[in-house]
């Protein structure tokens, strides 16, 4: 009976695993889409600065479409933002190597939920990160830097 449960738990396990590791998105090297939670920024509001990665305020999802072996030259992607301020327009801003370029605005709903999309032709970079700002610049979350290819 012993062997029987053990062996159970064992494949629980194996199975939950196995399911964790196929829900992540791309690879470590920047091959597929790449999620990153939003999060409160690191460094002073009104910079370019990446997430901390502490907290979940939702997720940015960021690609770069076409041959891995060549640089890249399109990002698309979607931001999925959580629990910000409700009925509230933001600005959005791709950031390529710490350098942010503005993409548009996100508008929440009544609950503080929004999304926006992201399809951009680029120059290639290292990393890329989304930030989240109020219309006056100042920084409310962003997404943690990840590679593309």
């Amino acid at each position: 009976m012993r062997k029987i449960i053990t062996g159970g738990i064992t494949a629980a396990l194996a199975l939950s695993a196995a399911f964790a590791v196929g829900s992540l998105a791309g690879t470590s090297t920047g091959q597929g889409a790449q999620k990153s939670t939003l999060s409160t920024t690191m460094g002073s509001s009104s910079d370019c600065n990446a997430g901390s990665g502490a907290d979940s305020s939702g997720f940015a999802i960021l690609n770069a479409p076409g041959n891995p072996h060549v640089a890249v030259d399109r990002v698309v992607g979607e931001v999925s933002a959580k629990r910000l301020a409700p009925n509230h327009t933001y600005q959005v801003d791709l950031a390529i190597d710490s350098t942010c370029m503005p993409q548009g605005t996100l508008s929440t709903n009544t609950v503080g939920n929004g999304n926006f999309h992201i399809d951009l032709p680029v120059s290639p970079g290292d990393t890329y990160f989304v930030v989240v700002r109020e219309p006056m610049g100042n920084e409310i979350v962003a997404s943690q830097p990840v590679p593309l290819q």
